[in-house]
């Protein structure tokens, strides 16, 4: 929809699996018209491709003779992986934390230079989270929830929740 509704500007889906990115790039180009949708790897479980990735968008809008103006960037990847995995970032965040918060925080300092050279007056940054930030609950006395996660008890609660929506 935004596709549409923005013309001719310029949207970057910045993907972990760059084959489904492109894929989905490939349908909003088709569905909307907007021809100037395209796919960049991005993992915000890394460090080194956020940093990466901006560098891009930085040496494109430095090389480019139209200037990349980044009017609105929305925060939209998250990951939920089951507690039990014990699943960690590259530089060893329990992955919950250092994908959804982390790494948009990071992504985000390393675009705002680029977004405060834009000509455009009206710019934004959204940040969209889903209904499980309503099971997230911290202990600081007893747990280390950056690199640790939830304990098991509160994984069991969670799928038992999710099995009582679906029914």
């Amino acid at each position: 929809d935004l596709a549409g509704r923005i013309g001719k500007g310029k949207i970057i889906l910045a993907c972990r699996n760059y084959e489904n990115g492109e894929s989905a790039a490939s349908m909003i180009r088709e569905s909307s018209g907007n021809l100037n949708v395209e796919c960049m790897r991005l993992d915000l479980a890394s460090s080194d491709s956020i940093r990466q990735f901006a560098s891009d968008l930085t040496k494109r809008n430095e090389d480019s003779e139209e200037q990349l103006d980044i009017s609105a960037l929305i925060c939209n990847a998250g990951v939920w992986v089951p507690m039990e995995q014990k699943r960690k970032t590259e530089e060893g965040y329990e992955i919950h934390f250092g994908v959804n918060h982390l790494g948009h925080f990071s992504l985000v300092q390393s675009l705002l230079p680029i977004m405060k050279k834009s000509k455009l007056e009206d710019r934004r940054i959204v940040f969209v989270s889903s209904s499980l930030l309503k099971s997230g609950k911290l202990d600081m006395q007893k747990r280390d929830f950056i690199h640790d996660g939830r304990s098991d008890e509160d994984v069991v609660k969670t799928n038992e929740t999710k099995k009582k929506k679906r029914k």
